[in-house]
């Protein structure tokens, strides 16, 4: 009984303090997804529906992504394009990764 109290214990320090680091730092994480977490969605969703990837593989190993690289220079001139009348850029473009 004493083992079993000394647990519950421990697991309720792990979790406040646990909670307590997560929620000091919540106010500097994304509000939005980023396109990684939305292809894993998709390739979840995708396998747990047909036991298929997005690209018809029968339950692969690894998940294979697909990117354009054009696609980061166009996000930033399209970005550029959109100057204000004083001529600073009015968006900023999100950094290459």
């Amino acid at each position: 009984m004493r083992t079993h109290r000394k647990t519950t214990l421990t697991m309720l320090l792990l979790a406040t303090g646990v909670l307590v680091v997560y929620a000091t730092r919540l106010s500097y994480s994304p509000v939005y997804l980023h396109h990684d977490e939305v292809f894993f969605a998709l390739q979840a969703h995708s396998i747990a529906s047909t036991g298929r990837d997005v690209y018809g593989r029968f339950f692969p190993l690894y998940f294979q992504i697909e990117r354009d690289p054009r696609s980061g220079s166009r996000a930033t001139a399209a970005a550029r394009s959109k100057t204000s009348s004083h001529g600073s850029r009015a968006i900023t473009p999100p950094p290459c990764t």
